[in-house]
Formats: structure tokens, sequence, C-alpha cells
């Protein structure tokens, strides 16, 4: 025995006869947000077109009933309650006559449900949503924020709410934002429903350190052009697979002072320049070191020296340095000998270098080059995968896809809805003048075996008059903004954000899908994380107005 659903003839169905409770309660609601209020407004008004109305007795009763109106609202709460609880009793009744052993709890009766509509093929229309995320105007930095409507299984968020999310900086130096809406309405029955879902969520953002990754920003390297903890499976280390070295600067003191001091100073890409504290004349490698780090963007820079003191020869790696660094300068204030400092390039940055070293895949023209990353990750979970990409040199062909899949030289995984773990980028699109901000959302599987692997690969091979430049590559579970909502992530940039950057996250959801919106309503599938399918051969109508 199975539930009857819909009966077309008699119209004695299960979501037949549920239709006409959720006609009655859209009826009820409907009244009390729009046709009762707008009709006693109506009332008044006409009667406030008399000329006496001031000095009639009914004057000072006809100013109550603005307040009768909302005390009336709150009251329809007692009818649409009494309504869940029959829909409820009544789903949990029919479930406990036609399964075996039923667990009596309205969570069961409408897994339950759900499974036999799975099995008959039954599906309901469904909402359609989106999201629209839109930078201020005068917004600076490239901190990176990702979104997705897809929650772990790969289903769409449908009961998501419809409305406009602000987002605000709330600590520029790590790189913090704050995500808030309109103040929430918790009653789904209640007749201003939905107003918002008021959240008020700060997410900090994730960079390489702070992944699920290990060396996505290529830092670490052993073997010479194959990054630590990645695996090179086609390509020719040194050839068409290349980790670039950092640029190396170097600061000479000569003349042998006998006194005095100096600073060194660098300006950053935003042309501010900025000093290290007071240096002596002869100066070590760790002071230099430690002076060069207190500069900002200069955090993370090592200095070795040659040389006989005073005469050094010191030499800055500018590891974790963004882009192409400027040349360091110097004011001297030393004194006795001959004194002089002089600056030079040893070795130069990358033209594609975004933050420190980076990954290049440098194209003969027909190598399909491929990097692969083992990494363990839980099923039916939201991740996002972010990453900085760059294009050196001129493409009329090629495809890059970074992608996961189960194993080397594997298939790329796809969620339960058949949503692919892949971003496809096509190399005459990608920015030669700029770092693109590259991202996906992807889920896995139940039965998924671990580990699996993400995969950064040429597709299609790429022009041999070009290279693409990976770098910061990152991967880290997405946050539910509330449940049933969307999902969203944040990942740092070179470039810290100013505090009075903005975005905007628009939610939108047409709500045309019936009888998904009002099971929401009147059981809350949302807190439940439960979906009425909406694919299958046969499609259950709305069977009121």
């Amino acid at each position: 025995m199975t539930i009857e659903l819909h009966d077309a003839v008699d119209g004695d169905g299960l979501f037949d006869v549920q239709g006409k409770a959720f006609e009655a309660m859209e009826a009820l609601l409907t009244a009390a947000l729009t046709t009762v209020p707008t009709k006693v407004e109506a009332f008044l008004a006409q009667f406030q077109l008399r000329s006496d109305s001031d000095d009639l007795d009914v004057a000072e009763t006809m100013e109550r009933l603005p307040a009768a109106v909302s005390s009336w609202q709150s009251a329809t709460g007692t009818l649409s309650g009494q309504v869940r609880m029959n829909l409820e009793l009544m789903l949990r009744e029919l479930v406990a006559n036609d399964a075996s052993q039923p667990e009596d709890t309205i969570k069961f009766a409408l897994e339950y449900l759900i499974s036999q509509m799975e099995t008959d093929g039954d599906y309901v229309a469904a909402n359609t949503v989106g999201l629209v995320l839109t930078p201020g105007g005068s917004n600076t930095g490239d901190l990176a924020i990702c979104y997705s409507e897809l929650r772990g299984d790969g289903r769409i968020q449908e009961n998501c709410l419809a409305e406009t999310l602000a987002v605000t900086v709330a600590n520029a130096a790590s790189q913090q934002i704050r995500l808030r809406s309109p103040l929430g309405q918790s009653d789904l029955l209640a007749h201003d429903w939905p107003k918002g879902s008021g959240v008020d969520l700060s997410l900090t953002a994730t960079d390489p350190a702070s992944s699920l990754l290990s060396n996505g920003d290529f830092e670490d390297e052993t073997i010479d052009d194959v990054p630590d903890n990645w695996i090179c499976h086609v390509g020719t280390p040194g050839t068409t697979l290349k980790v670039p070295a950092v640029e190396v600067q170097t600061v000479t003191i000569s003349g042998t002072p006998t006194g005095g001091s100096y600073l060194i100073q660098w300006e950053n890409a935003d042309g501010i320049v900025r000093s290290t504290p007071t240096l002596a004349y002869n100066a070590t490698a760790s002071t230099v070191q430690a002076g060069l780090r207190q500069i900002p963007g200069l955090g993370k820079v090592t200095v070795s020296s040659s040389g006989i003191s005073p005469d050094y020869t010191h030499t800055i790696t500018f590891t974790g340095v963004t882009g192409d660094p400027n040349q360091l300068t110097s004011v001297s204030d030393l004194t006795g000998g001959a004194p002089a400092i002089a600056h030079a390039t040893g070795t130069p940055a990358h033209t594609g270098a975004y933050r420190g070293q980076c990954l290049e895949f440098d194209s003969n023209g027909s190598e399909l080059t491929a990097l692969y990353h083992p990494l363990t990750v839980s099923v039916e979970t939201v991740y996002f995968c972010h990453l900085r990409v760059k294009r050196v040199g001129a493409a009329a062909a090629g495809e890059i896809r970074i992608e996961l899949v189960d194993e080397i030289d594997g298939t790329v995984i796809t969620d339960g809805e058949g949503n692919a773990a892949r971003k496809t980028l096509t190399a005459s699109a990608i920015s030669a003048a700029a770092h693109d901000s590259v991202w996906f959302s992807f889920r896995v599987p139940p039965g998924t075996s671990m580990p699996v692997y993400l995969r950064i690969r040429i597709s299609v091979a790429v022009s041999n008059t070009a290279s693409i430049v990976f770098d910061e590559v990152a991967i880290v579970q997405g946050r539910s903004l509330y449940p049933g909502g969307p999902y969203v992530a944040v990942f740092a940039g070179a470039t810290l954000p100013h505090p009075n950057n903005t975005w905007t996250l628009a939610v939108s959801n047409n709500r045309s899908g019936s009888i998904q919106e009002w099971y929401n309503r009147i059981f809350q599938m949302d807190a439940k994380g439960l979906l009425l399918p909406i694919t299958g051969g046969n499609l259950i109508p709305k069977n009121w107005t």
C-alpha cells in the first residue's frame, strides 16, 4: 500500500486535500496582509470626508480601528496554528497506516513521503532562485566573495528568502566581512512573512595557509619546479611546468663607514613609500630583515648577508610579496670612510606572479599539462575552490580546467544532481593585464572514496605563444547563512580592502512552486533540511486558485 497523492477524478489524494488547506491559508493571510486593512483604511478615509467627522461621538472609536486591525491580524495565528496541526496529524497518521514500524514524528513522515515520491517519480513545481553579488562603485582591494544556491546534495535551496543582504568590511586587516539582512519574521505562517532572514554574520577570509589544500601558494618547492604536496602527472619540470623564483634584490654598503645610520625604503603598488626603522651602519642580516618585515607587504622577506662588516651586501628575497616589487631605495646618514649604498635586482620577479612564488604552465603548443593535489573532504558538504590566474603572452587557442577527480587521470566528480566539480577557462579570455579571481563550488556524493584530487590541467592545448600562471589556490567549506539559505565563502586578496568597501548580495526567489512553498511554511522543511522532489515523470499539480 502507498499513500495516494493525487486523484484527478475524485480529488481525494493527499495533495488534493492539503491544497484546499493551503488555499484557505492563502485567503486568510492575504486578507490579514492587504484585503481587510485596505478596506478598513478606505472606510476611515470615507468617514473623514464628512465635515463633522471630528465632532461626532463615534470619532474617538474610529481612531481605535487601526489598533483593532493589528490585533485581528495577530489573532489569525490561532486559526493558522490549528490548520498546521491538522495537516501534521493527517500526514503522520497516513504514514503510520502505510509504513511498518513507523517513527511517529513529522520528520519521519515527511522523509517517508519524499522517499515514496522519488520511488514513484512524483514531483512538484520548483521555485526559481538566483544570487547576484554587486560591489560598491569605489571598492578597492581584491578580496573575493563566493556564493552558491546549491546545498550539499546539489539541489537548489528552494526555500531561500528573497532579500538583499548588505555586505561591509568588518576588519580590513584580517579581510573579514559582515553580512546583514532586513529583520526577519520567524513565524512562517505570519501574515507579513517573509520579511528577511535577519542574518548578521561575520566571515574571515581564507588564504592558502588556512585552506584545506597544502602549499596552494606554491611557496614550498623541495624538487625544482615541482611544488611540494602536488603531483606532476603530465609535464616536464623546468620546461612546460615551472615554479618561477621570486624577486631577489641586493643592498650593498661600501666605503667602510665608521658610524651613522641609514634607512631602507620601499614603494608599494599603491604608491605609498614606507621605511625601515633606523639601521646602524654595521647592521647585520637579521637586523635588516627585522626592519624590512615591519613594512606592510614585506612581512615574509628573508635577508642573508655576505662581506666583512660594515661592508655588507644584503641579499633580500621577496617571499610572499605581491606582484613585481619596486626597487628598494635608501636614505643614508652614514659617516666616516667613503660610504655609499647601491641597489640592484639580482633575480627579477616573474611577470605573472601574484604574490611570492607561482605555478606556470609554459605551453609548447601541444602538451596537456596536469598537476594533482590529494584532498579529503566530507560528502554532501558545500565547498568553494578559489585561485588567481593570469596569462602571459598571446593565446590563439587553449582551454584550462580546474576540477575535482576521483583518482589520478580519473573521472570528474559530480554531485547528487549531476553538477560537475569543475571550472573551465578559455586561454584567450584569461586576463594578461591582471590576475583573474576564479572560483567554483563543489560537492561530493555519498560513497566517494578518499582522497579525491584537485586537478589543474590544460584540457585543450594552449598556443605556444602563451603561458598560464596560477597562484593562491585555496579550498574552504562554505557557510550557510541560515537553515535553507545560500552558502558563502570569502578568500583573501593580496591588496587589503578599504574599511568603507561595500557589496550587496541580492537573493531572488519567485516562489512559484506553490506546493514546495506551503510544505515549507506548514512543516518547516528548511529547518529539517528537506525538499520535495522537483523532477520525475508525474507532476503533482497545484489544485487551487
